[in-house]
């Protein structure tokens, strides 16, 4: 019964991740990446984690915009990463905060606890 749970809190977000893609607030990939964090999260944990990447995502939003606004050499801008990073007309890798954000808490995770126990008793 956890893993229909599981499975049940990973459509919600993938609902939730649809409806702010289609308003063009987050990017496609990180709504399907959201899902299937919050599939392994589930319901007990899944606002913590939320809550974790909005801190995360606007800590990297304020670097990432204090960076662009750094002149930088010429040669770094070759870097098809940097130049991506800097440029204003591209939006923020929000990924890296999520992706951040399960791997704090990953040792809240149940499925992993349960692992954990296990394996070390």
């Amino acid at each position: 019964m956890p893993f229909v749970w599981g499975l049940s809190c990973g459509f919600a977000i993938l609902i939730v991740g649809f409806i702010l893609f289609a308003l063009n607030v987050l990017g496609g990939g990180d709504a399907k990446f959201t899902a299937v964090l919050a599939v392994w999260m589930g319901w007990p944990i899944i606002a913590q984690y939320l809550f974790l990447a909005s801190i995360l995502g606007g800590v990297l939003t304020l670097l990432i915009y204090g960076f662009r606004q750094v002149p930088i050499p010429a040669n770094f801008l070759k870097m098809n990463f940097i130049s991506r990073l800097y440029s204003k007309d591209e939006g923020v890798p929000y990924g890296i905060a999520l992706g951040s954000a399960g791997l704090v808490m990953i040792y809240e995770i149940p499925v992993f606890q349960r692992a954990l126990i296990n394996l070390f008793g």
